[in-house]
């Protein structure tokens, strides 16, 4: 047959092969044996030993390990955009009582959070007793997934198209009052005779809302001219005017998810969140240092459920919200934002009684930066103490924030008349 070896081919095939070393000629009797897996596992840790002493053994490994967390970072990331933060723009949210979008009231407050936070709903509504009455619109400004440039203008500038108050506040809290503070700053630059951009240029008073009437006579269409807008008070809530008003600890948590994201070019998603956060918090479960270290389980598990909860969640702050947010803070100009306002514009900054119970923000330094650019632009700046207050606690003081702008107010209204 064609195929068919000689006995003297297939002898010198199989010696071939032997003396090529490609394999060994093993007896039955021998597979399988102590003695040959012992050769065998001997083989292989010398294989082993072999290629842990080439010269690129440390560097696939680097490559590896860089391979598989870029790989995992991005793959969070993608997931967490289609299951927990959808990517979207910011948005204004009217919080307490609504009025038909036809309704035209002469005040507008918008609230915005800080940082950490994708929202302000619970401030808003914590504070509406004092910033809302039969006058005035109160809202929420969402983040959305991230902070986009000139997405809070456009939003502001098409919100103030659809109501057209006559009248502005704007609360901050921690964080949020330099975003409140930026767009303080759009609205004297975009309106600057206190006019909307439409207008013909004439200032155009409305009587019906003179001398603070009830909400029957307070309601007005949008077929009426609109009147002068006007920025009143800026309220700043433990409001940072730089990142060397933050303490080190916060700092150094916020440079961990910037340095991390920024790095690797990519944000990472909910497990990048997580792992950020316990790295930051690291010190309330983790104590002692290598090879004698201690965690302490019902600590860890706390806190690792409370950012799930809190932080990892439809509502949360999504890993990119929180890196441009602290890029905000990182990237705030006061001097210019603050020389861009309207001296007739009153600045009231909440602070805790205790400086030292703002954890977050050295409030002590924040308002010695502010007082010198009050005196430098003529800005009437008054500082407020709330008792038992820490950082940017509207929520959970909400009985003496509302006290004390319910007090501001009073004395503001009779000073104007």
């Amino acid at each position: 047959m064609p195929n068919a070896r000689s006995p003297r081919t297939s002898s010198a095939y199989r010696n071939a092969l032997i003396a090529a070393g490609s394999m060994r000629q093993v007896s039955t009797a021998e597979c399988a044996t102590s003695k040959t897996i012992a050769g065998a596992r001997t083989e292989a840790a010398q294989r082993k030993s072999r290629a842990r002493r080439s010269w690129w053994y440390p560097l696939q490994l680097v490559v590896l390990t860089f391979a598989v967390l870029l790989g995992g970072l991005q793959l969070d990331q993608r997931l967490s955009e289609l299951l927990i933060w959808p990517t979207q723009g910011a948005k204004f949210v009217e919080i307490g009582q609504h009025y038909d979008a036809a309704v035209q009231l002469p005040k507008m407050v918008i609230v915005v959070a800080g940082f950490n936070r994708r929202d302000a709903d619970a401030i808003a509504r914590a504070l509406l007793p004092s910033l809302q009455d039969s006058q005035t619109r109160v809202f929420s400004l969402q983040y959305g997934s991230g902070i986009y440039e000139g997405d809070f203008a456009r939003k502001f500038d098409a919100l103030y198209e659809l109501y057209r108050p006559e009248r502005i506040s704007l609360f901050g809290s921690s964080m949020g009052g330099d975003v409140a503070l930026r767009l303080a700053a759009h609205i004297n630059r975009t309106y600057p005779t206190g006019l909307s951009p439409d207008t013909s240029g004439t200032a155009v008073t409305n009587s019906a809302t003179a001398g603070g009437l009830t909400t029957a006579a307070a309601l007005k269409t949008k077929e009426e001219p609109p009147a002068p807008l006007r920025l009143d008070t800026i309220y700043l809530d433990c409001t940072p005017l730089s990142d060397q008003n933050l303490r080190s600890e916060s700092r150094s948590k916020a440079e961990l998810l910037r340095g991390l994201t920024e790095g690797l070019q990519t944000d990472g998603g909910g497990l990048t969140r997580i792992a950020t956060e316990m790295l930051a918090q690291k010190n309330s479960w983790l104590h002692g240092f290598p090879p004698s270290v201690q965690i302490n389980g019902d600590r860890f598990w706390y806190i690792f459920h409370e950012i799930r909860r809190e932080k990892v969640n439809l509502r949360g702050a999504s890993t990119l919200l929180i890196k441009d947010q602290y890029a905000v803070i990182r990237q705030f100009d006061a001097a210019q934002t603050l020389g861009a306002l309207d001296p007739a514009t009153d600045i009231v900054y909440f602070l805790p009684q205790n400086r030292e119970m703002d954890t977050t923000v050295n409030v002590a330094a924040a308002t010695s930066d502010l007082a010198g650019f009050a005196d430098e632009f003529g800005l009437p700046v008054q500082i407020v103490a709330i008792e038992g207050g820490f950082h940017a606690s509207a929520t959970r003081n909400a009985p003496q924030y509302n006290k004390a702008i319910g007090s501001y107010r009073a004395a503001s209204d009779r000073l104007a008349h």
